[in-house]
């Protein structure tokens, strides 16, 4: 073996054409690196010792969304917020729409907050921490002191006093949407009765004392209705939908134990993607650990073991499984273009 001969650098040009082709299904190789220095190099770019195709249909699976929804929904959330300062001259009906728009938003950003309290929002933990931070602003909520009552939830569901969440149940469902809009003020009394560290109190009070702030502007500056319609209503109207979609809804009633103390339900495609799988709340209690774009696929794999073991499951439409959040007429069109596309560059 001859030494002091340099390998090759893999740049970017070739990482880019490697991962093209292999979404075009062309078996083009990479060069090879000797094997001595696979285990060095290839911890760096795995790309450079195996096949382009194989290593992106591999890991094509992995890939994780939550970060770019989270971007985009954070990019209209701002333009809308800053629309809403430039529509305040104009009468406060103009705002309803992003109002509505706002409130959507809000909860559709429920998904991005919850993989980050769980630490899946991505595979490095300084990711988890930012994406957490980020969401405050959305939420005027503690992110840090949702996570430790998030967490609380699991250990303890269903538990009445000690389950933060069972402040939801209640005996009629008009009764548990009410409670549900008041979950985000009782967090912060669940969390003084229970947290006496001068740590968590004032995480507590931060996280009580920026709705109050904003609510303080809204009166004193000039866009009060803007701070009001497009701020502070959305973020307590969505985290109050939130509540009874994520917790009422799926865990009162219920029952204590892992098998029994939530449920699936099936709903409408456009509700499903709203709200991004978490109507399959049951496969999150099991799975934890499980990205919430893995939820429909391990249901279909496990569904009939868990249906065994007494969990339950309630049907709002007409399909016997739940959707995929991109239907498959959808997919079927992209693969007809990317097999045509295929067959023009063979031509070529």
């Amino acid at each position: 073996m001859e030494r002091g001969r340099r390998q090759p650098k893999i740049g970017f040009r070739e990482l880019l054409v490697g991962v093209w082709t292999g979404l075009l299904n062309q078996k083009i190789k990479p060069f090879r690196v000797p094997k001595i220095n696979r285990k060095k190099i290839g911890k760096r770019l795995s790309v450079a010792i195996t096949e382009t195709e194989g290593f992106v249909r591999s890991h094509s699976k992995n890939v994780n969304p939550t970060i770019g929804i989270q971007l985009v929904l954070s990019f209209f959330w701002l333009v809308l917020l800053a629309a809403a300062f430039g529509l305040e001259r104009f009468h406060p009906a103009t705002l309803i729409p992003i109002f509505i728009l706002q409130t959507l938003i809000v909860f559709m950003m429920f998904t991005p907050l919850h993989e980050s309290v769980h630490f899946i929002g991505d595979r490095k933990r300084w990711k988890n921490e930012v994406m957490l931070i980020l969401c405050w602003p959305i939420f005027l909520c503690n992110p840090y002191m949702f996570r430790r009552l998030h967490i609380q939830h699991h250990a303890r569901t269903n538990k009445h006093e000690l389950d933060p969440d069972h402040f939801t149940s209640a005996p009629s469902v008009p009764m548990k949407f009410f409670r549900s809009f008041l979950l985000f003020f009782y967090y912060h009394v669940y969390g003084f009765k229970n947290w006496r560290t001068w740590r968590w109190r004032a995480h507590i009070t931060i996280s009580g004392a920026i709705p109050l702030l904003i609510l303080y502007l809204a009166i004193i500056t000039p866009f009060t209705w803007a701070l009001l319609l497009a701020w502070v209503l959305p973020s307590l109207i969505g985290i109050g939908l939130l509540a009874f979609a994520n917790t009422a809804w799926p865990h009162h009633p219920g029952k204590e134990g892992r098998e029994h103390n939530t449920k699936n339900t099936y709903v409408p495609w456009v509700v499903q993607v709203a709200m991004l799988n978490q109507n399959l709340h049951h496969v999150h209690h099991l799975k934890p650990n499980l990205p919430w774009y893995h939820y429909p696929d391990y249901w279909r794999d496990h569904k009939d073991e868990i249906l065994k073991n007494g969990a339950n499951l309630e049907i709002y439409t007409s399909r016997e499984e739940p959707y995929s959040l991109v239907p498959e007429k959808w997919q079927r069109i992209y693969r007809d273009l990317r097999e045509a596309l295929q067959m023009s560059l063979k031509g070529d």
